[in-house]
């Protein structure tokens, strides 16, 4: 989580802080088992593409890496 993802979907950085992925507002669930599937496999995440929602409930593109 950085500066930009929180704009983007409109937490402060205090709400996303200490939270799973899982608990983000993930528009198509079956994203987070993928991505953790590359994580297993990889190691890392790279440039994983998905969905979520904003605070307010909006959608997003989301570029994820870690």
């Amino acid at each position: 989580m950085n500066h930009s993802f929180c704009l983007l979907l409109g937490y402060a950085r205090e709400e996303v802080l200490g939270r799973l992925a899982s608990e983000l507002t993930w528009i198509r669930p079956e994203d987070l088992s993928a991505m953790a599937a590359q994580l297993k496999e990889q190691g890392s995440v790279r440039d994983f593409e998905t969905r979520l929602k904003t605070k307010i409930g909006d959608p997003r593109d989301a570029l994820i890496s870690f």
